[in-house]
């Protein structure tokens, strides 16, 4: 069973997978005015057990953030850890 965790915050959702330690987060459609979407991941807190999170699919890095194009629907991206 996937333990849920969602906030909604103006441009995206994220669930997180308590199991596993996944994360989804779905990004708004894109609209004339957001055809893009930039994506920073920071993990200050080291928990036992879970490792960096990292992108599972290959975007642009610019600026300290990824650059996601955006689609005509929700687009899910997913971010898993690597337990060192």
């Amino acid at each position: 069973m996937i333990g849920r965790v969602s906030i909604r915050h103006v441009r995206f959702i994220a669930e997180v997978h308590s199991r596993t330690h996944a994360v989804r987060v779905g990004h708004s459609a894109a609209n004339s005015y957001t055809p893009t979407a930039r994506l920073r991941v920071d993990q200050p807190a080291k928990i036992v057990g879970v490792g960096s999170y990292r992108m599972k699919s290959e975007f642009t890095f610019e600026r300290g953030a990824f650059t996601i194009p955006l689609q005509k629907a929700t687009r899910w991206l997913e971010l898993t850890d690597e337990v060192p």
